[in-house]
């Protein structure tokens, strides 16, 4: 290699050497100057803490918790979610909680929304859905209709009106058949409080079917109980137009219920239990564990031998909570089932601890 050549190829090693020394003292610098941030924020919480917590709790104000620049304003709003989060107003209203941040917020999250960086604005939605902002729902609804508005600030603005409990998701719904799974259920279970859930019961038919799966899951979630919702399960179980998708759910949520007006509502599929899918087959053994009735036995007792682990374990599980006639069962199948899955999974509930159930 030439003199020339050998200087070039130092000079771009130091050159290159020098590039990364300099990134890192970058990244160091840029993390040192988040922390000090971060400390400053906790600094100011932590000094204002007595004032925030009366506050909170009283709803008596002190000019310190005023906050009265950036930081100060992104550790309130920070401080103010998390404890949000934490409560979800199970200790009581906190209505003077939302008439603070509406007063001192306000002005900030409109120019905050009207910044051209998408951060900036994904940041700002996200907190407004949290503090429940009724006041800047005519900002929102203008940036939902604007052209460069993206999907991503579209589906965080239908949370918050979910959150505010607004007509208008009534027409989000109407004309957004085909919303994600994950954003429909979110909206749903901001949507279905203890106030509202009946309103999603009693329209149910009206919903497509992506939006069905989504209320059936949250009112499942949430452990809501009413005849009517009961009414509603019963009548999807014995429908032939419940998809298979559905009925899964509906079986679900009879599990957690514990309870069928009419348990032979079940025998339309157990008598063709065989040709099920196994997560329906799993679901119909949970439910006959659930309900415990003694006609259920011989249907357990077939799904016992079912070629699915899953669905013999909850076969076998069910069996056992039939308590004296389930546990013969179980021991005769352990004993004399010509199946030795059957057997196995038998020998396997006999040997559990009431517990394990």
């Amino acid at each position: 290699m030439s003199s020339i050549g050998l200087s070039i190829a130092i000079l771009s090693t130091s050159l290159f050497f020098i590039l990364l020394l300099l990134l890192y003292f970058y990244l160091l610098f840029r993390k040192l100057h988040r922390q000090k941030r971060i400390d400053k924020k906790q600094y100011w919480i932590d000094s204002n803490k007595p004032h925030l917590q009366n506050y909170l709790e009283s709803g008596k104000m002190s000019d310190g918790i005023i906050p009265k620049n950036s930081l100060e304003v992104e550790a309130l709003e920070e401080y103010l979610s998390q404890v949000l989060k934490d409560i979800k107003l199970e200790v009581g209203p906190l209505g003077h909680l939302y008439h603070f941040v509406d007063k001192h917020f306000y002005n900030i999250y409109l120019k905050r929304l009207q910044n051209r960086r998408w951060s900036v604005r994904m940041n700002t939605l996200y907190f407004i859905k949290i503090f429940k902002m009724h006041s800047l729902k005519g900002e929102i609804t203008r940036l939902l209709e604007r052209r460069n508005c993206t999907q991503e600030e579209k589906q965080q603005i239908y949370l918050i009106f979910a959150a505010l409990k607004d007509p208008y998701i009534d027409l989000i719904l109407l004309n957004e058949s085909n919303l994600p799974r994950f954003l429909c259920y979110e909206m749903m279970s901001e949507m279905m409080d203890t106030d509202h859930y009946e309103d999603y019961v009693k329209r149910f038919f009206t919903l497509p079917s992506n939006q069905q799966e989504c209320v059936l899951e949250v009112l499942r979630e949430k452990n809501y109980r009413s005849w009517d919702l009961l009414d509603l399960l019963e009548r999807l179980l014995s429908s032939p137009d419940t998809s298979r998708e559905i009925r899964i759910k509906v079986l679900k949520s009879i599990s957690d219920f514990g309870y069928l007006k009419s348990p032979n509502l079940l025998l339309p599929l157990l008598n063709s239990v065989n040709e099920r899918i196994w997560v329906e087959k799993v679901m119909l053994a949970r439910v006959m564990g659930s309900i415990r009735k003694d006609t259920f036995v011989p249907y357990l007792e077939i799904l016992l031998a079912d070629e699915h682990y899953q669905v013999r374990y909850e076969a076998g599980k069910s069996l056992r909570k039939h308590r004296k006639i389930g546990e013969e069962r179980l021991r005769w199948i352990g004993e004399n089932h010509s199946d030795a899955f059957a057997r196995d999974m038998a020998e396997e509930w006999l040997e559990r601890s009431p517990e394990d159930e």
